[in-house]
């Protein structure tokens, strides 16, 4: 990630001159290029690294850890002998707790405490939570009948940590950059660039995304560890990984730019829906369209500075956006059985010593190598303005997720093929 101190701010934009344009004129005849970041924002990202290498790691054996038995012996590893329907759910479960946690934590930070002590909190409950998971998952643990309670503890635990850390790393990290709007820039080339907001945020969400593939390569440790060793020297290194990356969180807490809490977002689209579903309609929700009917004062938020046409507006679009998010959970139907049913499967399979639930990892690698293509085609990975050029126009964004969908099916009808033949 290019990035840039506090300290060499001001000279890295010294060579820069704010824009007054209009859009149309501010993107004509001019190259668009995403800023450097600061680097004290790197620190933030090292966070998400430990977090989804802890969450990962942790998930990786967990299959094999609920549906297999106790059985030193064994040439597959197991602790609880719960069965696959119930490993299947209970990790399903965790899976979905841990992103629904995630308003959670939004909630907090926007609304009381603000993401510098969200986080921190987060880290706290995260600790605790993989505490008690390696502390059932030991041999007297589990022999002590422990070991499912532990379990089922640490996933509600650990989960609500997840969330409160995902829901605010990025916002945090992207309020480190201080540059709020475009500016001209003319290259040691010669060549005068605009530096795009847009583009910079996204570069952000690229490296974001980029390290929590990284991390998501964890089960390529625990679950050897796990099948060589024991569960809870596997479930030991993400606790390790955690407390690490809480350590060089909070090294940087006097240097980062701290928002106050300004009120949550998500709270007050509850409000405005809630005026909307008593309104039958966002027009008619509006504060304008409230005071010509004399309703303006029967709803307390209202009557806020910030309850605008325009606010009414976003909400309404933000609502009709999410109508796309009515197919994601057909994809992560599919997704969630490369941590559960294909595991299973991989058990009842001639291994050769290879861990049944180590081939889950080639999802991150792949991901790794086409987020690097993604970010050439969105204009976030600099590379030559000729390739780039030659790479435009890329696909639209809707036409990559209708391809994903495609792919996904594809996959999923290859594993029914493989299991009509194997059984």
């Amino acid at each position: 990630m290019d990035s840039v101190s506090f300290h060499d701010r001001a000279e890295h934009t010294s060579g820069m001159q704010k824009v007054e344009l209009g859009p149309a004129d501010l993107y004509a005849g001019h190259r668009r290029i995403p800023d450097k970041f600061p680097r004290i924002a790197l620190l933030i990202l090292v966070v998400e690294l430990g977090e989804r290498f802890t969450y990962f790691g942790l998930s990786g054996p967990m299959q094999n850890y609920i549906n297999n038995p106790y059985d030193p012996g064994s040439d597959l590893p197991g602790a609880l002998g719960r069965g696959q329907a119930v490993a299947s759910a209970l990790g399903n479960f965790f899976k979905f707790w841990a992103y629904a946690s995630t308003i959670i934590g939004a909630i907090i930070a926007d609304q009381y405490v603000g993401k510098f002590k969200a986080i921190t909190i987060s880290l706290g409950i995260y600790v605790g939570g993989l505490t008690i998971l390696v502390a059932t998952a030991t041999p007297a643990g589990i022999q002590s009948n422990a070991g499912f309670g532990g379990l089922v503890a640490a996933m509600v635990i650990i989960g609500l940590g997840t969330g409160g850390i995902k829901a605010n790393v990025t916002p945090m990290c992207a309020e480190q950059y201080q540059n709020a709007e475009p500016v001209l820039k003319t290259l040691e080339s010669g060549e005068v660039v605009v530096v795009d907001l847009e583009l910079t945020i996204q570069r952000l969400f690229m490296w974001f995304y980029w390290v929590v593939n990284v991390g998501a390569l964890s089960p390529l440790v625990t679950v050897n560890v796990e099948a060589k060793a024991s569960f809870w020297l596997a479930y030991l290194i993400p606790l390790i990984a955690i407390c690490l990356s809480a350590v060089v969180f909070l090294s940087g807490q006097k240097k980062y730019v701290k928002v106050p809490p300004q009120g949550s977002a998500i709270i007050d689209a509850c409000k405005v829906l809630n005026i909307v579903r008593q309104e039958r309609h966002f027009l008619d929700a509006m504060p304008s369209s409230l005071e010509a009917a004399g309703r303006l004062d029967k709803y307390p938020f209202a009557s806020s500075a910030r309850y605008t046409d325009q606010y009414v507006a976003d909400v309404r679009r933000g609502f009709r956006s999410c109508r796309m998010f009515i197919f994601l959970p057909f994809y992560f139907i599919c997704w969630v059985q490369i941590w559960n049913n294909l595991i299973s499967q991989a058990g009842q399979m001639a291994l050769h010593g290879t861990p049944n639930d180590l081939l889950q990892n080639l999802d991150p690698i792949a991901l790794l190598e086409l987020s690097a293509y993604n970010a050439i085609l969105s204009g976030t990975l600099s590379i030559a303005p000729q390739i780039q050029n030659q790479l435009q126009p890329s696909p639209s964004d809707l036409y990559r997720i209708s391809a994903c969908f495609i792919l996904y099916g594809l996959r999923e009808r290859v594993a029914a093929l493989h299991l009509h033949i194997a059984y």
